[in-house]
């Protein structure tokens, strides 16, 4: 998640900084950040157990 938050960031610094239209909305970034964290907990939820773990 870290590079996902970086880049919707440094977008938004950008755009402020070069006096620009902030080109994505708080909807937008949530959307994205709500994506990608239900993809990686997917990706975990349905891993195989491992018996010897704990």
């Amino acid at each position: 998640m870290l590079p996902t938050n970086g880049g919707e960031a440094l977008v938004i610094v950008t755009t402020i900084a070069l006096g620009f239209v902030i080109p994505l909305t708080p909807v937008q970034v949530l959307w994205v950040n709500m994506v990608t964290a239900v993809t990686l907990a997917l990706a975990l939820a349905f891993e195989p157990m491992e018996r010897d773990v704990m």
